[in-house]
């Protein structure tokens, strides 16, 4: 019997290529240690370095964010923040716009 994963408060995504967009991070994130029934509960995301990283389309994957680091990547736009209503804390230094 498999037992469920524990609930991750926060995960953080380094450097990671081949992704544009967090639908791509939503569909990567078994790679990196995140089991897809844990991106809805996640509270805190930090994905930085990305350097493929331009669109934050898909962000509603995320929907119980109350934190978002998505600094130092090459994000052209806010687009797609519509749905994290919960959000209080965004960073998005050093990107492109």
């Amino acid at each position: 019997m498999t037992r469920p994963a524990p609930f991750r408060k926060e995960a953080s995504f380094y450097g990671v290529s081949g992704v544009e967009s967090f639908s791509d991070l939503a569909r990567v994130g078994p790679n990196h240690g995140l089991d897809p029934p844990q991106i809805p509960q996640l509270l805190t995301l930090r994905v930085m370095h990305c350097t493929q990283l331009s669109s934050l389309q898909g962000a509603g994957h995320f929907h119980s964010l109350t934190e978002l680091n998505a600094s130092s990547n090459n994000i052209l736009s806010m687009a797609g923040l519509e749905k994290l209503t919960k959000l209080r804390t965004l960073t998005l230094s050093c990107n492109r716009i």
